[in-house]
């Protein structure tokens, strides 16, 4: 079971990340600032203001439920581009803010 406290530091944390992407693409903060802000929810800029996310299965593995969700993200949103990568990631291209 996932506790309150760490649900409310996530919320924080992603309220923090979600700023710091307007404050990138306003100029305000630049690339190599933010890819040390944004590196470790796995979201990379790219260029003409496109982003990457990189999605981590550890081992390799995905859960079915996982594997599931993607699809239906797949299948809701435009997404250009996927790869499997042999670093155990799944990225996910040319998204937008």
């Amino acid at each position: 079971m996932i506790s309150e406290d760490l649900i409310q530091q996530f919320v924080k944390e992603t309220e923090l990340f979600e700023e710091r992407i307007r404050a990138f693409e306003a100029g305000e903060i630049d690339r190599k600032t933010f890819k040390g802000i944004s590196g470790r929810f796995g979201c990379y800029a790219q260029r003409e203001k496109n982003y990457m996310l990189r999605l981590r299965f550890p081992g390799g593995r995905i859960s079915k439920e996982h594997l599931a969700f993607l699809g239906e993200k797949t299948r809701e949103y435009p997404l250009e581009l996927m790869k499997i990568t042999t670093c155990q990631t799944i990225q996910v291209h040319n998204l937008s803010a």
